[in-house]
């Protein structure tokens, strides 16, 4: 027979895999072992929130902390709740309540200075975290965080020191040079935070975030035609990924720096439209593209699907044929079979 222990342990896993549902059995099943287990309330009360049940989730995180009134994490929880609750008020209340307990260790005093984050206190968030360091000196995690804080309160240069001791510990942690990125370009030194972003993109290619800030940065460094790439490439990343504002925001910045492929940022701005459900400013944006360069195919791909999300079967099939015969005349055969797939897809709807 499976103890209360064991039953956590398997909700962790289930947790884990946001398996939220079965993590929920397995904390329910604890708990009835040993209805005094604030662990498991705790950990149940988040796979509560997780599958959209916020009001579950407050009232076995408020039992959790209950029984244990000096377990800081059971507050950030609650809290963290209470905010995606739109509760700020409650959710201030539990930082404050992580601050009046004591600190002894550098797990203490991390919970203190993630409160003092969330409050806005960012002096005293570096104070917390240098005592833990002083605690656990050795902790990249300490580092990266106190140079959150000092990049809150415009303090770069202590930022990026900071960072670069992160990094020093874990260098394979791609967010920090982002972040040492960040600070460097706040700072001004944008060849700095080019370098930066060129580790982070090395060590994780796939944050289009990190494609638009360095993009920007060699807009300040006079490299317009590779911010241009980085650009595209953000924004490429961003639809895929269902970003659009990160999307929206590198097409924003291809308007502003006018690449000389205009019809590029038409078929960039109707991809965006698309995605977001705006077909109609989609297919004018298409439009605009295939009047500058009538003879790419891809182009009358992209408007039918477009036209044929919108019910519109006739103009779609147009565009779709004429995919088809531009694409033949190419020898784009993958071209043709999709063109030739979404006119099936057609037919077989109609």
């Amino acid at each position: 027979m499976s103890g209360a222990a064991d039953y956590i342990q398997s909700g962790r896993e289930f947790y884990d895999a946001e398996e939220f549902d079965k993590a929920v059995e397995e904390f329910t099943k604890a708990i009835k072992l040993d209805p005094s287990c604030a662990t498991a309330l705790s950990q149940r009360g988040m796979s509560y929130f997780n599958l959209g049940d916020g009001y579950s989730a407050i009232e076995d995180l408020t039992r959790a902390i209950n029984i244990a009134p000096t377990n800081p994490d059971v507050y950030q929880n609650r809290a963290y709740v209470y905010t995606a609750l739109r509760e700020p008020e409650k959710a201030a209340d539990d930082y404050r309540a992580i601050l009046c307990l004591p600190a002894s260790d550098a797990d203490g005093y991390c919970a203190r200075a993630e409160a003092h984050f969330d409050l806005g206190e960012y002096d005293k968030v570096v104070d917390d975290y240098s005592e833990a360091i002083r605690i656990e000196p050795d902790n990249p995690h300490f580092y990266a965080a106190r140079g959150d804080a000092y990049k809150q309160v415009d303090k770069y240069a202590s930022a990026i020191e900071d960072y670069t001791q992160a990094i020093a510990f874990k260098p394979q942690e791609a967010y920090w040079y982002a972040l040492r990125g960040d600070a460097a370009f706040e700072f001004g030194e944008f060849a700095v935070a080019i370098n930066d972003y060129d580790a982070a993109i090395a060590h994780s290619s796939k944050d289009a975030g990190v494609y638009l800030r360095r993009g920007m940065a060699r807009v300040e460094t006079g490299a317009e035609a590779a911010a241009i790439e980085d650009l595209k490439e953000c924004f490429r990343l961003g639809l895929a990924g269902g970003y659009e504002a990160l999307a929206g925001a590198a097409l924003d910045k291809l308007e502003e720096l006018k690449p000389d492929d205009s019809t590029t940022w038409h078929v960039l701005r109707g991809d965006l439209f698309h995605q977001s459900g705006q077909f109609e400013q989609a297919i004018s944006s298409y439009g605009h593209a295939i009047r500058l360069n009538p003879e790419d195919p891809g182009i009358y791909l992209k408007r039918g699907i477009s036209t044929a999300a919108m019910g519109l079967e006739l103009p779609a099939v147009e565009d779709f044929n004429e995919c088809c015969r531009l694409a033949e005349a190419l020898g784009d055969t993958a071209m043709g079979a999709e063109a030739t797939k979404q006119l099936e897809k057609l037919r077989v709807a109609s």
